[in-house]
């Protein structure tokens, strides 16, 4: 992202132009990892366990049926799948309600993606309500 080449100039080995941008959000335009394990590490807590930091690098940036399975299984909390979804986008939904900082130079991709009328479009494996 600290490129200086102008999107306009951007061009594939054939030569045509770049049509259109896809961007993940996390770890591209925003760093989110860290509130989803805040947010998990809130709800387990309320569900009276405590998440060992090592099960961090199994569930970060994982799928959320994936993550939260796992959670469930390594704590016993008494909590469905279903259930635990819900409780985990309610409270990241809240943490980040607060505010989430951009990546360094997500601001200045954006604004270059807009200025030179390139589509951009978001992309993301995380939950959508």
């Amino acid at each position: 992202m600290t490129s200086t080449v102008p999107a306009s100039l951007t061009r594939t080995a054939e030569g045509a132009a770049l049509q259109a941008v896809l961007l993940d959000m996390d770890g591209t335009l925003v760093d989110t990892e860290g509130f989803w394990w805040d947010a998990e590490v809130e709800v387990f807590a309320e569900l009276g366990h405590r998440l060992d930091e090592a099960w961090r690098d199994v569930v970060v940036g994982g799928p959320m049926t994936r993550s939260a399975g796992y959670l469930i299984d390594v704590t016993g909390a008494d909590v469905t799948l279903d259930e635990l979804t819900v409780l985990l986008n309610d409270r990241f939904e809240k943490r980040i309600g607060r505010g989430v900082p951009l990546m360094p130079g997500a601001a200045r991709l954006l604004d270059e993606l807009a200025r030179h009328e390139v589509p951009a479009a978001l992309v993301s494996a995380s939950h959508r309500r």
